[in-house]
């Protein structure tokens, strides 16, 4: 588990906190963190996740279309009453050939990196100031590809490598 120290620093114990992205390799070590550290935890993905826990709570979700997260989002605060965190954590990327990319890998890659980030911070304020709740720590995640073009002699001849569509949405996050 986690060093005590973090612990002493850190008190997220019945913490509400909300991480998009939850079933990726990034979102789903912020899960168990927070599990550790005490907090209820849901975690918001469009890919169904298998990883179970008392205090942990899978939603199913596309936070790149707005009216998909309102009914997510005010359940969660009807049940908890208050959003603590929200990770902002989603992300996608395209692996196709820069010249065999399809406007759909782009507006995908779009709508979830740069749309979804919008539409989780805009639903929620909304929520939280018709009902006048209290403080809630917005966390947004971009990547290094966001500041600088990827090296594409890291990648070798291997089919999975950084698109600059990914880099570009990553760097309108940041």
């Amino acid at each position: 588990m986690y060093d005590q120290r973090i612990k002493s620093l850190f008190n997220f114990e019945n913490k509400t906190v909300l991480i998009t992205g939850s079933n990726g390799q990034i979102g789903l070590s912020l899960v168990k963190l927070f599990l550790d550290l005490g907090s209820n935890v849901y975690g918001f993905d469009k890919m169904n996740s298998k990883f179970t826990h008392k205090n942990y709570k899978f939603v199913k979700v596309d936070i790149s279309i707005k009216k998909n997260i309102v009914n997510k989002i005010s359940t969660i605060i009807k049940s908890e009453k208050k959003i603590d965190i929200i990770i902002n954590n989603e992300g996608m990327s395209v692996f196709t050939k820069y010249f065999k990319r399809t406007d759909s890998e782009i507006n995908n890659t779009v709508n979830v990196n740069i749309k979804g980030v919008m539409n989780m911070i805009n639903i929620y304020s909304e929520i939280h100031r018709k009902k006048k709740l209290k403080k809630c720590n917005i966390i947004n995640i971009s990547s290094i590809y966001g500041l600088l073009s990827p090296d594409f002699r890291v990648y070798g001849k291997k089919d999975r490598f950084n698109s600059e569509i990914y880099g570009a949405s990553k760097a309108a996050v940041i």
